[in-house]
C-alpha cells in the first residue's frame, strides 16, 4: 500500500481534504497491518526459529521480528508521504541518514554481541527511519480534522490496496524466492555461506 499510496498523495495534493483523508488511512491501514503482523510473529516465533535456523531457542529474536515489521511500516508510511508531496531532499535525507545510523548501530551491536547483536541490526534500521522522517514530516501542514465514516475509509482505501496487490505479489515472489534459497544455504553449508550469498545478491542489484 506505500507505493500506490504515493500515487494517491501526489494525486491529492491540491485538495486538502483528500489529502488529510488519504494521510490518514495510509498511516491506519499500515499500523493494523503491522498490528496483525506483530500478533501473527509472535504467535508463529517457534515454529519460524525451527523452520528457518533450526533451533526454538531463537523464537525470542524471530518474535521481535515483528516489531521490525511494524516500524519498516510506519516508516514506508512517512517516506510515502514525503514522495507523494516531492519532498525529494528530506525523502534523500531520511534514507541517507537513517540508513548511516542504522547501520553504524546495528555494527556496534553485532561487535559487541555477536549472533545475537543481528536482532538490534533489524530492528535499529526502521526504527531510525521513522524518527528521522518524523522529524522532516512534522513541519508539513497539519491533516484537516476530517472524521471518516467507515464507508468513505472504505472509498479511500480501496484503489490503494488494488494497486498495492500487484506490488504486494511481485514483492512476495522475490523475498520468497531469496528466504527459500538462503535456507538451503543455511542448511547446506553453514550460515556464514547465506551472508555471502546475500553480499553477492546485493552487488548484482545495485551494478544491475
Amino acid at each position: 500500500i506505500g507505493s500506490s499510496g504515493v500515487r494517491e498523495i501526489a494525486s491529492s495534493r491540491g485538495d486538502g481534504a483528500t489529502l488529510s483523508r488519504v494521510r490518514r488511512v495510509l498511516f491506519a491501514a499500515h499500523l493494523i497491518q503491522g498490528t496483525l503482523a506483530i500478533i501473527t510473529v509472535w504467535l508463529l516465533q517457534e515454529r519460524i526459529a525451527i523452520w528457518l535456523f533450526g533451533d526454538a531457542l531463537l523464537a525470542m529474536e524471530v518474535g521481535l521480528i515483528g516489531i521490525a515489521i511494524l516500524l519498516s511500516l510506519l516508516a514506508t508510511t512517512q517516506m510515502a508521504l514525503l514522495q507523494g508531496l516531492r519532498r525529494i531532499v528530506d525523502l534523500g535525507r531520511v534514507t541517507v541518514i537513517g540508513a548511516f545510523i542504522g547501520t553504524l548501530v546495528g555494527l556496534a551491536a553485532v561487535w559487541l554481541q555477536g549472533e545475537h547483536g543481528l536482532i538490534w541490526f533489524i530492528l535499529v534500521q526502521p526504527l531510525a527511519t521513522v524518527l528521522i522522517a518524523l522529524h522532516y514530516t512534522r513541519h508539513l501542514p497539519i491533516p484537516a480534522a476530517v472524521r471518516l465514516s467507515l464507508f468513505e475509509t472504505w472509498n479511500v482505501w480501496k484503489p490503494m490496496a488494488k494497486l498495492g496487490v500487484a506490488f504486494m505479489l511481485g514483492g512476495l515472489a522475490t523475498v520468497a524466492t531469496l528466504l527459500i534459497i538462503r535456507d538451503h544455504i543455511t542448511q547446506a553449508l553453514v550460515l556464514d555461506a547465506a551472508g555471502h550469498f546475500a553480499s553477492a545478491w546485493g552487488i548484482t542489484i545495485t551494478y544491475v
